[in-house]
């Protein structure tokens, strides 16, 4: 009997995690498609930044930080591998080989929320006074 029940328990905390993983998955696939694209901080929620992140397809960012929201004079960019994996962005320097990662809270078409040593707010936008110049 108690055999039974301990394969019985066993069974249902394997199907549990099976459950959790195929979730995880599928949201990882929706985000890894509604990220790519250009990115900037959303002024709404934070002191205006200017910086822009594009994520691509490849599983590459590029992240531009300019001088002032002209746009026009970089001060440095920074390329970038990243990945999606249990809801978590996962990102390092091409020639780094420490991956950071941020916990996402949501990623909507226009808009996303991760959580870092704080809440990180980016919408989809310019905040650029001019024509952005990479």
């Amino acid at each position: 009997m108690r055999k039974t029940l301990l394969l019985l328990t066993l069974i249902i905390l394997s199907s549990c995690i099976s459950i959790n993983e195929n979730s995880f998955r599928k949201l990882d696939k929706l985000y890894s498609n509604r990220i790519i694209g250009t990115w900037i901080v959303d002024a709404s929620k934070h002191t205006p930044i200017p910086v822009y992140i594009e994520y691509f397809k490849d599983g590459t960012s590029t992240v531009y930080f300019y001088e002032d929201f002209n746009c026009k004079s970089k001060v440095y960019t920074s390329k970038q591998f990243w990945k999606i994996y249990n809801g978590y962005l996962y990102y390092k320097e091409i020639n780094d080989e420490i991956w950071s990662e941020d916990k996402i809270i949501e990623i909507k078409k226009d808009s996303y929320i991760m959580q870092s040593d704080k809440l990180l707010y980016r919408k989809r936008g310019s905040i650029c006074k001019t024509k952005i110049s990479k």
